[in-house]
């Protein structure tokens, strides 16, 4: 039985600090503009805090992502070095992955005051 409402290409905006929702430059011009060209049938863009509740992605993937999936994510700054590799931890977990990686300025820390008390 196919299932129309499932979805074969998944694109996740990570902004970095500092980031609203009020923005209208930077990584809200990119979100639109990747909206625009790959929205459609099968097809989904979000955009998700570099702080978000990837746990509840996680399951939003999982419930409407085909087992072929292609998961494309485009962080910036501490969306590549928080929230990406929380995401990327939690999807290995389920046997899942992120197929293409595109980092815009990634801020990498091996530790950060950002993570205490946080894990994956």
């Amino acid at each position: 039985m196919k299932l129309d409402y499932l979805i074969d290409w998944l694109f996740i905006v990570v902004p970095g600090l500092g980031w609203s929702e009020s923005e209208s430059k930077g990584m809200a011009q990119i979100y639109k503009l990747i909206e625009q060209k790959f929205s459609g049938r099968g097809r989904r863009v979000v955009i998700v805090r570099w702080n978000g509740d990837w746990k509840a992605q996680l399951q939003t993937i999982l419930r409407d992502c085909r087992s072929r999936c292609r998961i494309v994510v485009v962080p910036h700054s501490y969306g590549a070095g928080h929230g990406t590799k929380k995401l990327a931890r939690l999807l290995h977990k389920h046997g899942r992955r992120i197929t293409q990686l595109y980092t815009i300025d990634p801020v990498i820390r091996v530790f950060s005051w950002l993570m205490l008390g946080e894990r994956a």
